[in-house]
Parts: C-alpha cells; sequence; structure tokens
C-alpha cells in the first residue's frame, strides 16, 4: 500500500503519472505528516508480516 494511501491524500500527492516527462517522483512524505496512531498501526502490522 503506498504511503499517500494511507495517509488519504488524494491525487494531488500521485508519485508518477505514466507517458509524462514532468513533475514525476516530486511528492515526499513529512515526517509531521505521519499521526502517532497511524505509526502504532503500522508498526502493529509490521511486526506481523516481517
Amino acid at each position: 500500500m503506498q504511503m499517500q494511501d494511507l495517509l488519504g491524500l488524494g491525487h494531488e500527492a500521485r508519485i508518477n503519472t505514466p507517458s509524462t516527462l514532468n513533475d514525476n517522483w516530486t511528492w515526499r512524505c513529512k515526517p509531521e505528516s505521519i499521526s502517532d496512531k497511524l505509526a502504532k498501526q503500522l508498526y502493529e502490522e509490521m511486526k506481523i508480516y516481517y
């Protein structure tokens, strides 16, 4: 699952648009974007699936 989906972001956070040459790979996840709740959820899932 992509981080943009976990954060509930829309198309503005798209990382790549196929068949285009510009504006790809520019979105970045900032540390303050990840809530404590999401961090705990990801941690628990990683323990299960590691």
